[in-house]
């Protein structure tokens, strides 16, 4: 068996069959879940298609990400993927951090019974015009 008849078989066998179109696919892919599981779904999709320049997939991927990720590294204006992802990940990573502390400063204050610190005072006794004059 040659090596280009080894290659056919592979990719036969687990080869994309022919209606899958890498191009719209790349294209639709959104982040929904984790950066982590979105940037993979976007490289297995990125290494598929063919004569994307890297500004168009920059862009497809800056457009695929969470609006909350994406706001703050735009700024930036990543030339590469590798840039891109980069600086995504370090985003999702500071969000990350502010959302376990959001939640263990919740979690006290919720716990937190602060301790009563005025105690109430015995009822007043209204006294007498009588009892005035005495005192």
């Amino acid at each position: 068996m040659t090596w280009d008849i080894f290659q056919e078989e592979l990719w036969a066998r687990f080869g994309p069959t022919e209606c899958e179109d890498f191009d719209e696919a790349l294209s639709k892919v959104k982040q929904e879940r984790s950066l982590r599981e979105y940037q993979k779904e976007f490289e297995r999709l990125g290494n598929r298609v063919h004569g994307w320049p890297q500004k168009a997939l920059v862009g497809t991927f800056m457009g695929g990400l969470k609006p909350e990720i994406t706001d703050d590294i735009r700024m930036f204006k990543p030339k590469s993927i590798k840039k891109a992802s980069s600086l995504a990940r370090m985003r999702d990573e500071l969000l990350n951090h502010q959302r376990r502390s959001t939640r263990s400063i919740h979690r006290t204050t919720a716990d937190y019974h602060p301790p009563t610190r005025f105690k109430t005072a015995p009822p007043m006794k209204r006294l007498s015009w009588d009892e005035m004059q005495k005192r």
